[in-house]
């Protein structure tokens, strides 16, 4: 899953760069099409990047664990389970936002 999201982010930092290259905005349908997956991928970059700033909490919360000052611990003891919750919510709707969408849900429903 995380390799998917790897690939994910990449394209999204690709489209990025395209939608500033004057050729594809002199190209008003390239610009359009980029537009929109840019538009589809920003929710699930955004997920992930929120998901890896999570962890990386979590991880330093646990080395503060290991500190020898007492309130240090004590603070991450209490943020750690608030963490961890976060960190699964953001699993599961990295999971959701993975599922492939549905080619009509583009389309015009008239």
């Amino acid at each position: 899953m995380f390799d998917k999201l790897a690939e994910v982010e990449d394209r999204f930092m690709e489209v990025e760069g395209l939608m500033s290259d004057p050729s594809v905005i002199s190209d008003q349908k390239k610009f359009l099409d980029l537009t929109r997956e840019h538009a589809d991928l920003k929710e699930v970059v955004e997920t992930y990047r929120t998901y890896r700033q999570v962890s990386e909490d979590i991880a330093g919360n646990q080395e503060l664990l290991k500190e020898s000052d007492e309130e240090l611990r004590e603070l991450a003891k209490e943020e750690l389970p608030e963490l961890e919750t976060q960190k699964e919510e953001l699993e599961q709707a990295l999971k959701v936002l993975l599922l492939p969408k549905d080619p009509n849900d583009a389309k015009n429903i008239i």
